[in-house]
């Protein structure tokens, strides 16, 4: 029955900007399979985070009704190193220069 789905939906939790090691403890305590993967390309959005911390995440679109995926799904996480990281920054700063 439905209760039975609200039951295996759960809402993934923002964990970007706590470090990678913690979140993926908070994600797996919840039931998710947990990927922690770096990011390749600099994005001027990573530039507020410092290295170990999650940048960005991906999972699957919850479900509008539920507002959670289920338990047991795929959770991405992605941490940037300390080249992403200092690009990210540098490329905020030349936009801001620019104005």
């Amino acid at each position: 029955g439905i209760e039975n789905t609200l039951n295996t939906n759960v809402k993934v939790p923002d964990v970007l900007g706590i470090n990678s090691v913690e979140a993926k403890d908070i994600l797996e305590k919840l039931g998710f399979h947990v990927s922690v993967l770096e990011v390749r390309k600099p994005n001027k959005k990573y530039a507020k985070y410092k290295i170990g911390e999650i940048v960005d995440m991906e999972f699957s679109k919850p479900n509008v009704v539920l507002g959670g995926i289920p338990r047991g799904s795929v959770v991405k996480i992605f941490v940037a190193d300390e080249e992403i990281i200092s690009k990210s920054g540098s490329w905020m700063r030349k936009v801001l220069d620019n104005d």
